[in-house]
């Protein structure tokens, strides 16, 4: 397992990166922070797979989106998906994955208004056309487990 931040002020962009051995592979997250967008890869193939931008439906932020504020008493929060790379007939679990992590990161910061940008490219398993449903549950808990290391969320 490795892991690198640089938020030293000797580069202008927040970056974290954590690597781990999953299920016999390696699971790779690289997060970067931007005025405008988050944008987190997660990986077991050293590539940037499909690219969705996801943001939360409805504080008019600097992308013209129109974003509620969070409330921590409403659980009901909708986004919305934009597949900028990578299949369209895919976006079912790809946008599970985004909403998942962007809610977190909502309600670790109740402020955030910044979009998502996730590049996802997993084993054929979990984004494929034969999903093994149990097999995305243990990927996205490591994943959220692997965030929460990170203190992304």
């Amino acid at each position: 397992m490795s892991s690198v931040e640089n938020n030293d002020g000797s580069f202008p962009l927040k970056t974290k990166t954590l690597s781990r051995n999953f299920k016999n592979k390696n699971l790779s997250i690289l997060f970067n922070e931007f005025n405008d967008k988050l944008f987190l890869l997660i990986s077991n193939y050293n590539k940037v797979g499909t690219f969705i931008l996801t943001n939360r439906s409805g504080v008019l932020n600097n992308l013209d989106f129109y974003v509620e504020k969070f409330d921590k008493n409403d659980d009901s929060m909708t986004f919305e998906h934009k597949i900028l790379l990578g299949s369209r007939e895919s976006i079912n679990l790809p946008s599970i994955y985004s909403s998942f992590i962007l809610e977190k990161i909502i309600k670790k910061n109740e402020n955030e208004t910044r979009p998502i940008l996730l590049g996802l490219s997993l084993d054929s398993k979990l984004l494929g056309t034969e999903v093994d449903i149990d097999l995305n549950r243990e990927y996205l808990s490591e994943i959220e487990s692997m965030l929460m290391e990170l203190q992304i969320i």
